[in-house]
């Protein structure tokens, strides 16, 4: 009796959350839209005002404009050397300036004065909302010897600068419909097609606000009205479908968020790509470097992931695309926008369309905006230097600009052949676990110019049986010659030296227990990590390094990949961990080797998280266990070091 009515009650409680979730679904889709004033930033950064001004105004060989020129020069004023900077809630211009001015009498000029110092003009600022301009307007003054001192000159000079040259500098301005309209174009593209319509309207409203001359740019805010619905409610509990059985993600779903995780990939390096010949510092490469990975990182770390929190339940495109904006934006502005090149507007068009997407992503998900493919292209196109449509196709290829751009060097030299493991004949029929590697090959088959090659690979197979020493002592003097070529790109003690080789082996030791092959099925393979993303003896992450490393050689050539990894330890040595380590932490060789192997496993940000967990002494498995393999190589025990090859594990 009691078990029936446990079922009866049971069974109306059921009924009861599906007419709650029915009630809140109705009383959400009959819910009011509500409108919302979003404040779109233009921002003007004052090496953009400057270039901006100079394109316009200071056209005349040297960046000089000619302000007056009368009478066959007899009346002559001239600026250059512009500078651009805020004072005091206005913008103070300061140029050189010289003028001659004098009286023409049968076309000659009698007894010209001539005067050349510096000029210093404090301009207010404001838009024309009609013509959709940024205009100043000069209401002071001053004038300077070629000293720096006050300068005291005639009225007539004084009469010149008071008429001319401010009416002429009244004349500069910049026209804000570049950018404004190329929102109008970009932002629908970043929404759903059937809001697009709605976008459009939203944009019909857009008009200037107000303008704030700050430290750092000069904001011209504008106003656009956003019809915004409520966020829909949290979905409740199903009745009919236990919670923990979350509905995994089909291949075609799977697949199609990988594509759009390699769109927004390809549009970061075309990104960074617009920074080619620019005079980057070395701290501004670490910062592209450091964004590049750690937004690559997070994609393969969200694929280790359950499906339903890769996608749709999270956007972790629109995440990394705001995140790496953040970081990048005051690089791009510093380098894109000071020159009054060809392409100046479409830089501020560029990062126009990424601040107001900015900004209407803190309006959430009642917005419903989305990042798209086509909307990435488009913007790639207003940095791409070649001036068409990047398409974003994701290639492996090894790109030198990107590495010079990241802050390596040449490429690595690619040994002899680089296999392709279509080319050699085919192993016996795939086993079970033959969609984890490439297709392997009888080595009996090799000839020719292949069999150098082969040879190669053959050379790091570990012995099946008995060997195995001299099998150890040879590869580990391939890592201390790996490690040797890698230090040469800093000045490293003997002390640094000696713990980055002791650093290389316990790496080697903890990623790939010494091998670049192993045997599935009796087929020989390259090494793969678990997620099938990682390669070698060194596990050198194909998506995190793509663009810098050779993907044929990672996987088919062990002294390539171990030349890689050195390099990618050094990097993080040079980089990251000597940079932002105390002096105690930084000279402790075990700590700091702990250090870099966290980065080595998870970017640059592993250098703050691992301090944390470290003095919280909670230590990741993975520190752990690489610990306790170092302390093993710095003490010489390496007796057991290949326990794990003769174990074939």
């Amino acid at each position: 009796m009691s078990s029936h009515l446990s079922r009866y009650g049971l069974h109306l409680m059921r009924m009861a959350l599906v007419a709650c979730a029915l009630a809140i679904g109705l009383a959400w889709t009959s819910a009011p839209a509500r409108a919302e004033e979003v404040r779109l930033p233009i921002t003007l950064d004052y090496p953009f005002i400057r270039a901006a001004f100079i394109r316009n105004a200071f056209t005349a060989p040297g960046e000089r404009a000619v302000v007056a020129n009368q009478d066959q020069g007899c009346t002559l004023i001239e600026l250059w050397g512009l500078e651009v900077s805020p004072d005091r809630g206005r913008i103070k211009l300061r140029t050189r300036i010289k003028v001659k001015a004098g009286l023409t009498v049968f076309g000659k000029c009698l007894d010209p004065v001539k005067w050349e110092g510096f000029l210093e003009a404090w301009q207010q600022v404001g838009v024309d909302a009609a013509a959709m301009r940024f205009r100043v307007t000069t209401v002071e003054s001053k004038l300077y010897s070629s000293d720096g001192q006050p300068a005291t000159v005639g009225n007539l000079v004084l009469k010149l600068v008071k008429t001319k040259v401010h009416a002429y500098l009244d004349q500069l301005s910049i026209n804000l419909q570049p950018p404004v309209k190329d929102l109008g174009v970009q932002l629908p593209l970043f929404f759903r097609e059937d809001q697009r319509r709605k976008v459009e309207g939203w944009l019909a409203s857009l008009k200037p606000e107000e303008v704030k001359v700050l430290p750092q740019a000069v904001k011209v805010v504008m106003s656009m009205q956003v019809e915004l619905f409520p966020a829909p409610p949290p979905k409740p509990p199903s009745p009919f479908v236990p919670q923990e059985e979350e509905q995994p993600l089909s291949p075609q779903d799977l697949a199609a968020f990988t594509q759009y995780w390699e769109a927004w990939d390809s549009y970061l390096v075309a990104q960074i790509m617009a920074l080619a010949g620019k005079d980057l510092a070395p701290g501004e490469r670490d910062e592209l470097l450091a964004a590049v990975l750690e937004a690559r990182i997070g994609f393969v770390q969200a694929m280790a992931q359950p499906a339903w929190q890769i996608y749709p339940g999270r956007d972790l495109v629109r995440e990394q695309f705001l995140m790496t904006w953040r970081r990048l934006a005051p690089i791009l502005r510093k380098h894109l926008l000071p020159q009054p090149s060809a392409s100046l507007f479409n830089y501020l068009a560029f990062i126009t369309a990424n601040d107001a997407l900015e900004a209407l992503d803190k309006l959430g998900p009642a917005l419903g905006l989305e990042i798209s493919r086509q909307g990435l292209m488009r913007l790639a196109r207003l940095v791409n230097q070649a001036g068409f449509y990047p398409e974003l196709d994701y290639n492996f290829d090894v790109d030198p600009k990107l590495r010079e751009l990241l802050g390596f060097g040449p490429p690595l030299a690619v040994r002899g052949t680089r296999y392709d493991p279509r080319d050699l004949a085919p192993a016996a029929k795939p086993g079970p676990l033959s969609w984890l590697v490439a297709t392997a090959w009888a080595a009996d088959t090799a000839s020719g110019d292949k069999a150098g090659s082969l040879a190669q690979v053959m050379e790091w197979v570990p012995p099946a049986k008995g060997g195995l020493d001299a099998y150890m002592v040879k590869l580990r003097a391939m890592l201390a010659e790996a490690a040797r070529q890698a230090l040469e790109q800093g000045n490293y003690d003997k002390q640094r030296r000696e713990m980055f080789g002791k650093l290389i082996q316990a790496t080697v030791w903890q990623e790939s227990c010494w091998r670049q092959f192993t045997r599935v099925g009796g087929a020989l393979v390259y090494l793969r990590s678990y997620n099938n993303t990682s390669v070698g003896i060194m596990q050198i992450n194909e998506r995190v390094w793509r663009g810098i490393y050779d993907l044929q050689s990672l996987r088919w050539d062990a002294v390539y990949n171990a030349r890689a990894g050195c390099e990618i330890m050094e990097n993080y040595l040079r980089r990251y961990a000597l940079k932002n380590l105390k002096s105690d932490q930084k000279n402790n060789d075990d700590f700091l080797s702990q250090v870099l192997y966290a980065i080595y496993n998870g970017g640059p940000g592993q250098v703050e998280a691992f301090k944390k967990r470290h003095a919280r002494g909670r230590l990741w498995l993975s520190d752990k266990l690489f610990w306790e393999k170092y302390k093993q190589v710095k003490q010489g025990k390496l007796n057991r070091a290949g326990a794990c090859l003769e174990a074939g594990g």
